[in-house]
């Protein structure tokens, strides 16, 4: 999902980078959130978090990993998230999200840390897996 659009669908209205790409954790399905819809958020590699793209989508679909980047410049990448590290985001997430209960907390990490140290309570997930 880019993040100047109400849905993945569509491109947005002006040129913008991506702040972070959420991984959600599944069931063996790929459809079905995992015990706690844990999710994991990690930061764009350099080429990613300019402010140089026009579209940003999950191409969910086909594969709930795969993605399409479309650049200011015309070009386009179409990829996969793998596990790790890869071209496209950072090897650790900075922060994890995940629902014990009721409730739903968030773990962080300082930057430049490999402690997740804070944690808080957040509201309860509307959006899952994307790019924003």
């Amino acid at each position: 999902r880019d993040s100047n659009s109400n849905n993945g669908e569509h491109p947005p209205d002006i040129v913008t980078q991506i702040a972070y790409i959420a991984k959600e954790w599944t069931s063996s399905d790929q459809n079905t959130p995992s015990v706690g819809q844990v999710l994991e958020y990690f930061k764009p590699k350099a080429d990613f978090a300019k402010k140089n793209i026009t579209k940003a989508a999950v191409i969910h679909f086909e594969n709930t990993k795969k993605f399409v980047v479309d650049f200011e410049d015309g070009s386009e990448i179409i990829g996969i998230v793998t596990p790790g590290d890869n071209k496209y985001i950072e090897g650790e997430p900075f922060a994890i999200e995940y629902t014990e209960g009721q409730k739903r907390w968030r773990l962080e990490k300082d930057s430049g840390s490999n402690v997740f140290n804070k944690r808080k309570e957040v509201a309860l997930p509307k959006v899952a897996t994307g790019i924003y």
